[in-house]
């Protein structure tokens, strides 16, 4: 099974003030649990950096697509690593 990454759930997950953070959290959480393949478009990286961007600033937008690399995102999807395409 696949699940296709949103941008609104990926920067949910990076903002704790995001009224959508715990739910993010805790999606991700299950989708990992259940070992469904998380796919991430490039359309979507496309907008979640623009997104981060506007809302976040260039340079906090920078550190958070970090983590996503760090957490196994690779390139955020462009790239298959793991359980992760």
């Amino acid at each position: 099974m696949n699940c296709l990454l949103d941008a609104d759930a990926l920067i949910a997950l990076t903002q704790k003030d995001d009224s959508n953070h715990q739910l993010a959290k805790k999606t991700i959480k299950y989708i990992e649990k259940c070992k469904i393949t998380q796919v991430l478009s490039p359309f979507t990286a496309a907008e979640t950096v623009t997104a981060m961007s506007r809302k976040m600033g260039h340079q906090k937008a920078k550190k958070a697509l970090g983590y996503y690399e760090k957490d196994g995102f690779g390139n955020l999807g462009f790239e298959k690593r793991g359980n992760i395409r």
